[in-house]
């Protein structure tokens, strides 16, 4: 399967942590990455501990081989036409951007308990203040909105969102 720019590599790990991701939004796919072709060789860009990467999408294959993972491609239903350069342009500062834990362990955990209570609160940080760190849902939606408007609410984001958006095809790996 070709991979395009602008798809979304969407992933089911198993662990304590990814366990926990499942059981709060209530989907199976705990980490999200952004695909990104440069010269012809695919790359997911994600939001990992160590900050924003990029990994290249046949390394991230090797690696997942020997472990219970499943991959999931979100492939925009409109494509994602954006100029190489320009798409470069934005990425390339977040790659010294942190990770968030504390979106994730706190605020996003917060969100989808109070969703599941039936009235959605957001405890995190607003718009104007989202972009000091990121958190792997919250990476790509922002790259999406900024680039096609996609998820307004990008600084909310989680992999469940990116899932449950009409805007993609799901295409199993």
């Amino acid at each position: 399967m070709k991979l395009e720019t602008g798809d979304i590599l969407l992933v089911d790990t198993e662990g304590f942590i990814p366990s926990n991701i499942d059981t709060f939004q209530g989907n199976d796919y705990n980490h999200a990455g952004f695909i990104v072709n440069i010269f012809g060789i695919s790359y997911v860009f994600e939001a990992i501990k160590s900050g924003m990467a990029f990994t290249n999408f046949d390394d991230y294959l090797k690696r997942t081989e020997k472990e219970d993972v499943n991959l999931l491609i979100l492939r925009p239903r409109i494509g994602f036409n954006v100029e190489e350069k320009k798409l470069m342009n934005f990425i390339l500062p977040l790659t010294q951007k942190p990770y968030g834990y504390t979106n994730l362990i706190i605020y996003q955990a917060i969100k989808y308990i109070t969703r599941k209570l039936g009235k959605e609160i957001w405890m995190g940080k607003s718009k104007a203040k989202s972009t000091k760190k990121f958190i792997c849902g919250k990476l790509v939606a922002y790259i999406y909105n900024y680039f096609t408007g996609m998820f307004p609410e990008w600084y909310k984001a989680a992999p469940v969102d990116l899932y449950n958006s009409k805007d993609f095809k799901h295409i199993k790996i």
